[in-house]
């Protein structure tokens, strides 16, 4: 567990090797040497790297196993005042407590808890314990804890950064999951981008890089049935409306384009997604449409564009404010 060396000075010193220990272990500690416990959490929740932060979280899980839940109280405490690798050590430990029976009950509660807590180290535990890679919640508790945290942001650096963490769990968790988990994620984003407030906005911004990198799964959605076409309809509409989400999600529709070409079932579907944005009649979706209509030629998606163009100006329903709106 530990080895001893000299320092640059000629001093001994103690080196503690990570923890890569048998079950038998953690009961002889937590048997006989409960007064170890917030010292092991202080020491593990200084993991250096991804990998430290693993193990680190599997053994602050395998310590609350084996205390039915009650270690997972020296947590807060160690967020609060450890270094900043300790929110990643304590979403994992939270996440892997959450399927072990004797202390599952505490961590769902302290992870309902923590993601509407004020202090931003409890609320970084949250979205770390949301991870794809720490394999303990599934996507609709994960979607959930996730919202709660937004709603519970101001308007500081560190809500910023906690958005940024959020946005980059949501693109992992799509990135590493199963058509189930992304139907989940792409059904829960299309009703927070509903709303006028941070998880709206992130939705509408992180919506795009989804696209981008999977657009011939979103294809399949559109044919999936009307509420699953609905939901990526909704969404590209928000994006489009929103400024800064609106190039981003351009140029994922013009990169769908450019896949779609020479496929008959892809096109098909591209067009069929055009023919819903028209009906909606979105300001963000006419000016993408005028900026086609006025790209060269050889632009994907110019013909889409102007066929869509045609249908808007002649087609029924209220017409749309202009892009200037």
């Amino acid at each position: 567990m530990c080895a001893v060396r000299e320092d640059g000075d000629g001093n001994g010193a103690l080196t503690f090797l990570w923890p890569a220990v048998g079950e038998a272990v953690w009961d002889e500690v937590c048997r006989e040497r409960p007064d170890w416990l917030p010292l092991l959490h202080v020491w593990l929740g200084a993991a250096g790297d991804e990998e430290q932060a693993e193990r680190a979280g599997r053994a602050m899980a395998a310590v609350a196993e084996r205390t039915a839940g009650r270690s997972l109280g020296l947590l807060a405490d160690l967020l609060r005042t450890g270094p900043q690798t300790a929110a990643e050590v304590a979403g994992r430990a939270l996440a892997a407590s959450s399927r072990r029976s004797p202390a599952a009950a505490t961590a769902h509660a302290l992870l309902e808890e923590w993601s509407g807590a004020p202090e931003p180290a409890l609320r970084t535990a949250v979205v770390a314990a949301c991870r794809p890679d720490t394999d303990g919640l599934p996507a609709e508790a994960a979607m959930r804890l996730l919202w709660r945290v937004l709603d519970a942001l101001g308007d500081d650096d560190a809500a910023a950064a906690t958005a940024f963490l959020v946005s980059g769990t949501l693109l992992r968790r799509f990135a590493a999951g199963a058509p189930g988990t992304r139907e989940t994620i792409v059904r829960d984003l299309a009703v927070w981008v509903r709303t006028e407030d941070v998880a709206g906005l992130l939705a509408a911004l992180t919506f795009p890089v989804l696209v981008a990198e999977e657009h011939d799964w979103f294809g399949d959605r559109l044919a999936a049935g009307q509420e699953a076409a609905d939901q990526v309809v909704a969404l590209v509409c928000a994006a489009l409306d929103e400024a800064s989400a609106y190039p981003a999600m351009r140029d994922a529709l013009l990169m769908w384009c450019a896949g779609a070409a020479g496929g008959p079932e892809r096109e098909r579907r591209l067009e069929a997604l055009f023919a819903r944005l028209v009906d909606r009649r979105r300001p963000g979706f006419l000016r993408l449409l005028m900026s086609l209509e006025r790209a060269p030629q050889t632009t994907p998606g110019k013909a889409l564009a102007e066929r869509s163009l045609t249908r808007w100006r002649g087609g029924p329903g209220p017409a749309a404010a202009g892009p200037s709106a």
